[in-house]
């Protein structure tokens, strides 16, 4: 069976131009990888497929490109969001058992086989 995207190839941020079936595989693995509680994929997904956002390139990888370049922002924010609200009003928002489960520098590392000093 022949590849029916033979010849057809795509520009990535470096340059280098990759047959059309593998772009696309790469952009749709990359863009549910996301999800899959890597969210840093769909930085690198959009980030590598920029030219295909920012000019005329294949629609699905397009597609999943902007979706990824949308998606990773808004997880930013939030988590941004979080950070910020966290360390600035923490102790205020939560009672003091609550506040301390989530405040990772005061969890006991030691217990769970980590020793960082020894």
């Amino acid at each position: 069976m022949s590849d029916p995207y033979l010849g057809q190839v795509v520009e990535s941020i470096d340059g280098e131009e990759m047959p059309l079936g593998k772009a696309r595989k790469m952009s749709r693995n990359l863009f549910y990888g996301g999800f899959a509680g890597l969210p840093w994929l769909w930085f690198v997904n959009a980030w590598f497929f920029w030219p295909s956002i920012s000019q005329y390139g294949d629609l699905m990888i397009k597609r999943n490109a902007k979706l990824s370049a949308t998606i990773f922002f808004i997880f930013i924010t939030i988590a941004w969001a979080w950070t910020i609200l966290f360390v600035i009003r923490g102790q205020q928002l939560f009672s003091p058992k609550t506040y301390n489960n989530l405040d990772i520098m005061t969890w006991d590392l030691e217990s769970y086989g980590f020793d960082m000093f020894g």
